[in-house]
């Protein structure tokens, strides 16, 4: 066990309010969990399912070990304590946290937390103290949390306990909302784990998702080299691009790769990213202080939808060889959502990678996985950046008959 271990904290609600929908979530996280499984990466699970009581049904199992959800160990009823379930939760990782030496604590802790409707049987939180706590933890520790509301506004229901407005989605109380939901999730816990980023030492095993899909795409010796990952630079106020909130600077393998949330003034009708610009100053100014005033507070969608209106948020990512010097970082592609929260896109991995293992490490190409979720379907776009500084892409799209004799062009 080390430092590139990953926790992941699943939070499910088992109360009434789920009623009806107990195939929907034993079928939709088992299949999430099939999927993890076969992924690269070091893990464990932890699985509380809750109502007005709190059942530990996975215990820091080590991920490919981990049973999956029989019909009887799922039932909803009773009411829903959900702060008791996040406080408890939270307590219990503190105290995981504070009993194991700081060179084996896991790299990323991440509570992924489904609810069915608000609190209303919590007895040992409230509201104000999970905010703290969620906020202290945030900032502290770097622990994530993500919150899926089932028929409910979800980044308000979210605004209550602290958790970042990028992290809170909503899904429908059907079958298909939650098969969505639980491929936004495997996508979201992909991103986090160590070698989905390309952390870790030596090869990352071509046995996982990403190698298949790579050998079948791109190239059927493909290997993935080593891709340690220091600590990102935070890039400085005055160095910000326009429209930038924040951006900071990594490596992974042979490339360097700058993050960013930027801010662009919305295009009507629908989505065109080609024609949607940076916001100026001011506008940055009132997103920024629109997520500042609002993280953690009840009235946050309010807040938010100020500027939804007239602004988007998105992720950037660009990035160079280490060898190009001379040269900028390269725009590869950006992360948004939409307003009405109907879709979202994030990036799922971003590996270094070469055809075949005679090709020298810094002749490897930079990788990334852009991963989108809708109402009715989901599909992955992969960007390529060879080392001559050429971007090509591949789309893997579930409605496209030709997609299984498709190349990065």
């Amino acid at each position: 066990m080390d430092r590139r271990l990953t926790e992941f904290v699943f939070i499910i609600d088992s109360s009434r309010a789920m009623r009806g929908l107990e195939d929907a979530v034993t079928e939709g996280f088992n299949s999430m969990l099939r999927g993890l499984q076969a992924t690269d990466g070091e893990a464990l699970i932890t699985t509380v399912l809750f109502n007005d009581r709190y059942e530990l049904h996975h215990d820091r199992i080590e991920l490919r070990a981990a049973a999956p959800l029989a019909e009887s160990d799922y039932a909803a009823k009773g009411g829903t304590a959900l702060l008791d379930a996040i406080g408890k939760s939270m307590h219990k990782f503190r105290r995981v946290r504070h009993g194991t030496k700081e060179d084996f604590r896991a790299e990323k802790v991440v509570f992924i937390i489904i609810a069915g409707s608000s609190d209303k049987a919590s007895r040992s939180y409230t509201e104000e103290m999970i905010r703290e706590r969620i906020t202290y933890r945030r900032q502290k520790y770097g622990w994530e949390f993500v919150f899926y509301g089932v028929g409910m506004d979800a980044v308000e229901e979210a605004g209550k306990t602290g958790i970042a407005v990028e992290w809170a989605r909503s899904c429908n109380q059907d079958t298909g909302g939650f098969q969505m939901a639980f491929a936004d999730i495997s996508a979201t816990l992909t991103g986090f784990r160590g070698a989905g980023t390309g952390a870790g030492t030596g090869q990352v095993s071509v046995d996982g998702e990403a190698g298949q899909i790579l050998r079948r795409h791109w190239s059927s010796t493909v290997c993935f080299i080593d891709g340690v990952v220091p600590e990102e630079e935070v890039v400085p106020e005055e160095e910000l691009l326009q429209g930038e909130i924040s951006a900071s600077v990594f490596r992974i393998g042979c490339y360097l790769l700058r993050k960013a949330k930027r801010v662009y003034k919305v295009h009507e009708p629908g989505y065109s990213p080609e024609l949607e610009s940076p916001a100026d100053r001011d506008e940055v100014r009132e997103v920024r202080d629109a997520i500042e005033i609002s993280e953690g507070l009840p009235g946050r969608i309010f807040v938010e939808q100020q500027w939804r209106d007239r602004l988007r948020l998105a992720d950037e990512i660009s990035a160079r060889h280490c060898a190009e010097t001379e040269s900028g970082f390269r725009y590869i592609c950006r992360c948004t959502n939409a307003r009405n929260y109907s879709w979202s896109e994030m990036i799922s991995g971003i590996y270094t990678a070469k055809e075949n293992s005679s090709v020298p490490d810094e002749y490897a190409s930079l990788l990334i996985r852009q991963h989108y979720t809708g109402s009715s379907f989901s599909f992955d776009t992969w960007y390529k950046l060879a080392p001559m500084g050429k971007i090509t892409t591949l789309r893997l799209h579930p409605f496209d008959t030709k997609q299984e004799n498709k190349r990065f062009c």
